[in-house]
Protein backbone atom coordinates (compact mmCIF):
# COMPACT_ATOMS: atom_id res chain seq x y z
CA UNK A 1 0.00 0.00 0.00
CA UNK A 2 1.22 3.34 -0.91
CA UNK A 3 2.15 5.71 2.38
CA UNK A 4 1.15 8.72 -0.26
CA UNK A 5 -1.47 9.00 -2.80
CA UNK A 6 -0.66 11.98 -5.63
CA UNK A 7 -3.31 13.71 -7.42
CA UNK A 8 -2.64 16.17 -9.98
CA UNK A 9 -5.25 17.90 -11.74
CA UNK A 10 -4.50 17.96 -15.89
CA UNK A 11 -6.66 20.28 -17.74
CA UNK A 12 -4.86 22.27 -20.46
CA UNK A 13 -0.90 21.97 -19.26
CA UNK A 14 0.95 20.90 -21.68
CA UNK A 15 3.73 23.34 -21.53
CA UNK A 16 3.86 22.40 -17.67
CA UNK A 17 3.03 19.21 -16.72
CA UNK A 18 6.84 17.71 -17.35
CA UNK A 19 8.03 19.85 -14.87
CA UNK A 20 5.63 18.88 -12.56
CA UNK A 21 5.62 15.15 -13.18
CA UNK A 22 9.41 14.96 -12.92
CA UNK A 23 9.15 17.01 -9.84
CA UNK A 24 7.25 13.92 -8.28
CA UNK A 25 9.96 11.40 -9.76
CA UNK A 26 12.43 12.89 -8.10
CA UNK A 27 11.20 12.69 -4.74
CA UNK A 28 13.67 11.35 -2.24
CA UNK A 29 10.31 9.42 -0.29
CA UNK A 30 9.34 6.96 -2.85
CA UNK A 31 6.53 5.23 -1.22
CA UNK A 32 3.67 6.53 -2.92
CA UNK A 33 1.19 6.46 -6.17
CA UNK A 34 0.75 8.59 -8.80
CA UNK A 35 -3.12 10.04 -9.74
CA UNK A 36 -3.31 12.16 -12.80
CA UNK A 37 -7.01 12.76 -13.27
CA UNK A 38 -6.94 14.32 -17.47
CA UNK A 39 -10.02 16.70 -18.01
CA UNK A 40 -10.40 16.24 -21.89
CA UNK A 41 -7.86 19.14 -22.72
CA UNK A 42 -7.24 21.26 -25.96
CA UNK A 43 -3.78 21.64 -26.29
CA UNK A 44 -0.81 18.69 -25.79
CA UNK A 45 -1.47 17.95 -22.19
CA UNK A 46 -2.58 14.05 -23.00
CA UNK A 47 0.35 13.78 -25.26
CA UNK A 48 2.91 14.91 -22.37
CA UNK A 49 1.62 11.90 -19.85
CA UNK A 50 1.39 9.58 -22.08
CA UNK A 51 5.56 10.05 -22.97
CA UNK A 52 6.06 10.62 -19.18
CA UNK A 53 3.76 7.49 -17.58
CA UNK A 54 5.57 4.42 -16.06
CA UNK A 55 4.21 2.09 -13.52
CA UNK A 56 3.87 5.24 -10.70
CA UNK A 57 1.29 6.78 -12.88
CA UNK A 58 -2.20 5.96 -13.30
CA UNK A 59 -4.37 8.10 -15.56
CA UNK A 60 -7.84 8.71 -15.05
CA UNK A 61 -9.85 10.43 -17.93
CA UNK A 62 -13.01 12.58 -17.33
CA UNK A 63 -14.92 14.50 -20.64
CA UNK A 64 -16.08 17.38 -18.93
CA UNK A 65 -13.22 19.89 -17.13
CA UNK A 66 -14.15 21.48 -13.92
CA UNK A 67 -13.16 25.06 -12.18
CA UNK A 68 -10.87 24.87 -10.32
CA UNK A 69 -10.01 20.83 -10.51
CA UNK A 70 -12.41 20.20 -8.28
CA UNK A 71 -14.20 17.52 -9.59
CA UNK A 72 -11.11 15.98 -10.89
CA UNK A 73 -8.94 16.07 -6.89
CA UNK A 74 -12.67 14.35 -6.08
CA UNK A 75 -11.93 11.43 -8.60
CA UNK A 76 -8.52 11.09 -7.06
CA UNK A 77 -9.56 10.45 -3.68
CA UNK A 78 -11.76 8.14 -4.82
CA UNK A 79 -9.62 6.01 -6.27
CA UNK A 80 -6.50 7.19 -4.06
CA UNK A 81 -5.58 3.79 -2.18
CA UNK A 82 -3.05 5.82 0.54
CA UNK A 83 -4.01 7.14 3.87
CA UNK A 84 -2.30 10.37 2.89
CA UNK A 85 -3.59 12.38 -0.03
CA UNK A 86 -0.63 15.19 -1.24
CA UNK A 87 -2.02 17.68 -3.58
CA UNK A 88 -0.14 19.08 -6.74
CA UNK A 89 -1.42 21.45 -9.16
CA UNK A 90 0.10 20.03 -12.94
CA UNK A 91 1.74 23.78 -13.04
CA UNK A 92 3.89 23.89 -10.26
CA UNK A 93 6.81 21.48 -8.86
CA UNK A 94 7.87 19.93 -5.01
CA UNK A 95 11.09 20.42 -3.58
CA UNK A 96 12.75 16.99 -3.93
CA UNK A 97 12.67 16.70 -0.08
CA UNK A 98 8.50 17.60 0.53
CA UNK A 99 7.23 14.23 0.83
CA UNK A 100 10.04 13.09 2.93
CA UNK A 101 9.70 16.49 5.58
CA UNK A 102 6.02 15.61 5.50
CA UNK A 103 6.40 12.11 6.75
CA UNK A 104 8.59 13.75 9.68
CA UNK A 105 5.08 15.44 10.80
CA UNK A 106 3.09 13.05 10.07
CA UNK A 107 5.59 10.45 12.63
CA UNK A 108 5.94 13.36 14.94
CA UNK A 109 1.98 13.83 14.83
CA UNK A 110 0.19 11.19 13.45
CA UNK A 111 -3.13 12.88 14.92
CA UNK A 112 -3.31 15.92 12.49
CA UNK A 113 -5.56 15.36 9.54
CA UNK A 114 -4.16 18.07 7.37
CA UNK A 115 -0.44 19.50 7.15
CA UNK A 116 0.59 22.57 5.43
CA UNK A 117 4.24 23.90 4.74
CA UNK A 118 6.39 26.79 3.20
CA UNK A 119 6.31 27.56 -0.65
CA UNK A 120 7.77 30.07 -3.36
CA UNK A 121 5.52 31.87 -5.52
CA UNK A 122 7.02 33.47 -9.26
CA UNK A 123 5.58 35.58 -11.04
CA UNK A 124 6.74 37.18 -14.48
CA UNK A 125 9.29 39.67 -12.85
CA UNK A 126 9.42 38.27 -8.88
CA UNK A 127 9.74 35.93 -6.57
CA UNK A 128 8.40 35.60 -3.27
CA UNK A 129 8.68 33.34 -0.29
CA UNK A 130 5.20 33.02 1.51
CA UNK A 131 5.72 35.32 4.99
CA UNK A 132 4.42 32.40 7.21
CA UNK A 133 7.48 30.47 5.93
CA UNK A 134 9.47 33.36 6.85
CA UNK A 135 7.50 34.05 10.32
CA UNK A 136 7.39 30.30 11.54
CA UNK A 137 10.39 28.59 10.09
CA UNK A 138 12.18 28.93 13.47
CA UNK A 139 8.86 27.04 15.58
CA UNK A 140 9.91 23.76 13.92
CA UNK A 141 7.16 21.60 13.45
CA UNK A 142 3.87 22.82 15.12
CA UNK A 143 0.09 21.93 15.62
CA UNK A 144 -2.56 24.60 13.86
CA UNK A 145 -5.56 24.74 15.56
CA UNK A 146 -8.58 26.55 14.14
CA UNK A 147 -8.17 29.52 15.61
CA UNK A 148 -4.67 29.77 14.45
CA UNK A 149 -5.62 29.00 11.19
CA UNK A 150 -7.63 31.96 10.69
CA UNK A 151 -5.11 34.55 12.13
CA UNK A 152 -2.92 33.24 10.04
CA UNK A 153 -5.04 34.37 7.42
CA UNK A 154 -6.27 37.48 9.34
CA UNK A 155 -2.46 38.80 9.54
CA UNK A 156 -2.15 38.49 5.63
CA UNK A 157 -0.13 35.57 5.69
CA UNK A 158 -1.27 32.25 4.48
CA UNK A 159 -0.96 28.60 6.29
CA UNK A 160 -0.56 26.86 3.14
CA UNK A 161 -0.75 26.71 -0.95
CA UNK A 162 -2.97 23.17 -2.18
CA UNK A 163 0.41 22.19 -3.91
CA UNK A 164 1.97 21.41 -0.53
CA UNK A 165 -1.10 20.32 1.16
CA UNK A 166 -0.88 16.95 2.79
CA UNK A 167 -4.69 15.49 4.10
CA UNK A 168 -6.15 12.32 5.49
CA UNK A 169 -8.27 10.57 3.23
CA UNK A 170 -10.05 9.58 5.58
CA UNK A 171 -11.16 12.82 6.49
CA UNK A 172 -11.31 14.70 2.84
CA UNK A 173 -13.64 11.32 2.28
CA UNK A 174 -16.00 12.29 5.86
CA UNK A 175 -16.31 15.85 5.01
CA UNK A 176 -17.59 15.49 0.82
CA UNK A 177 -14.11 16.55 -0.61
CA UNK A 178 -14.24 19.60 -2.90
CA UNK A 179 -17.20 21.59 -3.56
CA UNK A 180 -17.59 20.44 -7.26
CA UNK A 181 -19.80 22.52 -9.28
CA UNK A 182 -20.76 24.57 -6.11
CA UNK A 183 -18.07 27.34 -7.34
CA UNK A 184 -15.48 28.19 -9.69
CA UNK A 185 -12.71 29.81 -6.80
CA UNK A 186 -12.75 29.45 -3.09
CA UNK A 187 -13.35 25.81 -3.39
CA UNK A 188 -10.05 24.72 -1.81
CA UNK A 189 -10.00 27.64 0.77
CA UNK A 190 -13.79 26.27 1.94
CA UNK A 191 -12.39 22.54 2.33
CA UNK A 192 -9.91 23.29 4.60
CA UNK A 193 -12.12 25.21 6.77
CA UNK A 194 -14.19 22.68 6.56
CA UNK A 195 -11.00 20.07 7.84
CA UNK A 196 -10.11 22.83 10.66
CA UNK A 197 -13.55 23.03 12.10
CA UNK A 198 -13.44 19.36 13.07
CA UNK A 199 -9.92 18.27 13.45
CA UNK A 200 -6.30 19.67 14.30
CA UNK A 201 -3.53 19.91 11.66
CA UNK A 202 0.61 21.11 11.53
CA UNK A 203 2.26 22.34 9.39
CA UNK A 204 6.33 21.78 8.52
CA UNK A 205 8.94 24.29 8.53
CA UNK A 206 10.60 23.22 4.57
CA UNK A 207 9.90 24.51 1.71
CA UNK A 208 7.84 22.37 -0.43
CA UNK A 209 6.35 23.91 -3.66
CA UNK A 210 7.19 26.50 -6.19
CA UNK A 211 3.99 27.96 -7.45
CA UNK A 212 3.72 29.77 -10.80
CA UNK A 213 1.15 32.71 -11.05
CA UNK A 214 2.31 33.30 -14.91
CA UNK A 215 1.75 30.09 -15.93
CA UNK A 216 -0.82 29.20 -18.73
CA UNK A 217 -4.67 28.44 -18.17
CA UNK A 218 -4.62 30.09 -14.51
CA UNK A 219 -8.37 29.00 -13.81
CA UNK A 220 -9.05 31.53 -11.26
CA UNK A 221 -6.48 33.88 -11.49
CA UNK A 222 -9.11 36.74 -12.99
CA UNK A 223 -11.95 35.62 -11.61
CA UNK A 224 -13.98 36.97 -8.29
CA UNK A 225 -15.66 35.13 -5.47
CA UNK A 226 -19.10 33.66 -5.31
CA UNK A 227 -19.35 35.29 -2.21
CA UNK A 228 -22.83 33.75 -1.38
CA UNK A 229 -21.03 30.65 -1.56
CA UNK A 230 -18.58 31.75 0.78
CA UNK A 231 -20.51 32.85 3.60
CA UNK A 232 -22.01 29.59 3.55
CA UNK A 233 -19.31 27.68 5.02
CA UNK A 234 -20.33 29.37 8.17
CA UNK A 235 -23.78 27.58 8.07
CA UNK A 236 -21.58 24.39 7.45
CA UNK A 237 -19.48 24.24 10.83
CA UNK A 238 -19.65 24.03 14.26
CA UNK A 239 -17.20 26.01 16.37
CA UNK A 240 -16.88 28.28 19.16
CA UNK A 241 -18.25 31.74 19.20
CA UNK A 242 -14.87 32.98 19.29
CA UNK A 243 -13.86 30.72 15.72
CA UNK A 244 -17.01 32.18 14.04
CA UNK A 245 -16.44 35.44 14.82
CA UNK A 246 -12.94 34.94 13.13
CA UNK A 247 -14.01 33.02 10.63
CA UNK A 248 -16.63 35.99 9.38
CA UNK A 249 -13.75 38.59 9.86
CA UNK A 250 -11.65 36.52 7.39
CA UNK A 251 -14.63 36.57 4.75
CA UNK A 252 -15.26 39.83 5.20
CA UNK A 253 -11.81 40.18 4.45
CA UNK A 254 -12.20 38.53 1.00
CA UNK A 255 -15.12 40.57 0.19
CA UNK A 256 -13.68 43.51 0.75
CA UNK A 257 -10.69 42.48 -1.22
CA UNK A 258 -13.12 41.54 -4.21
CA UNK A 259 -15.01 44.74 -3.91
CA UNK A 260 -11.66 46.82 -4.20
CA UNK A 261 -10.50 44.60 -7.61
CA UNK A 262 -13.97 45.68 -8.77
CA UNK A 263 -13.36 49.31 -8.98
CA UNK A 264 -9.84 49.00 -9.17
CA UNK A 265 -9.34 47.18 -12.09
CA UNK A 266 -13.22 47.23 -13.45
CA UNK A 267 -13.84 50.47 -12.76
CA UNK A 268 -17.21 49.81 -11.29
CA UNK A 269 -18.85 48.55 -8.09
CA UNK A 270 -19.68 45.06 -8.39
CA UNK A 271 -21.60 44.36 -6.06
CA UNK A 272 -22.95 46.61 -2.79
CA UNK A 273 -20.12 45.58 -0.37
CA UNK A 274 -22.39 47.07 3.17
CA UNK A 275 -25.14 44.52 1.88
CA UNK A 276 -22.79 41.59 1.70
CA UNK A 277 -20.49 41.64 4.70
CA UNK A 278 -21.35 39.88 7.76
CA UNK A 279 -21.98 43.02 10.57
CA UNK A 280 -19.47 41.72 13.43
CA UNK A 281 -17.42 45.29 14.38
CA UNK A 282 -19.44 48.73 14.11
CA UNK A 283 -16.43 50.77 13.10
CA UNK A 284 -15.38 48.83 10.39
CA UNK A 285 -19.08 48.65 9.51
CA UNK A 286 -19.45 51.97 9.28
CA UNK A 287 -16.17 51.82 6.99
CA UNK A 288 -18.05 49.03 4.67
CA UNK A 289 -20.89 51.90 4.80
CA UNK A 290 -18.45 54.74 3.57
CA UNK A 291 -16.73 52.45 1.15
CA UNK A 292 -20.19 51.41 -0.53
CA UNK A 293 -21.85 55.09 -0.63
CA UNK A 294 -18.77 57.17 -2.44
CA UNK A 295 -18.20 54.90 -5.32
CA UNK A 296 -17.47 58.12 -7.56
CA UNK A 297 -14.89 59.27 -5.43
CA UNK A 298 -13.17 55.87 -5.71
CA UNK A 299 -13.81 54.93 -9.36
CA UNK A 300 -11.50 57.96 -10.72
CA UNK A 301 -8.15 57.25 -11.67
CA UNK A 302 -7.00 60.25 -8.85
CA UNK A 303 -7.90 57.88 -6.13
CA UNK A 304 -7.30 53.98 -6.71
CA UNK A 305 -4.17 53.95 -5.23
CA UNK A 306 -5.07 55.42 -2.13
CA UNK A 307 -8.25 52.78 -2.39
CA UNK A 308 -5.53 50.19 -2.41
CA UNK A 309 -3.58 51.72 0.64
CA UNK A 310 -6.29 52.66 2.44
CA UNK A 311 -7.61 48.73 2.17
CA UNK A 312 -4.13 47.08 3.61
CA UNK A 313 -4.69 49.37 6.07
CA UNK A 314 -8.20 48.79 6.76
CA UNK A 315 -7.53 44.82 6.87
CA UNK A 316 -4.69 45.08 8.96
CA UNK A 317 -6.34 46.45 11.86
CA UNK A 318 -7.19 43.63 14.45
Amino acid sequence: MPFFSIIVPAYNKGPHIDRCIRSIYNQSFTNYELIVVYDKSTDSTLKELNRLKDERMAIYSRDMPGPGGYAARNLGIEKANGDWIAFLDADDEWYPDHLENMVKVISKHPEVAIIGAGFKAVDDTSETIQPYYTHSKEKGIHIVRFVDFLNIYLKKMRFANTSVIVASKYVLDEIGGFPAGKTNKGGDLYTWIKIFAKYDGAWSPHLGAITYHNAVNKVTSNSYFDIEFLKSVCDEVYISSKGMKLLKMYINSLIVKDYVRYVVNDNRRGFSLYAKVFRINPVKDITYFLLDKMPLVFLSKLFQRKLAHSYKLLENKK
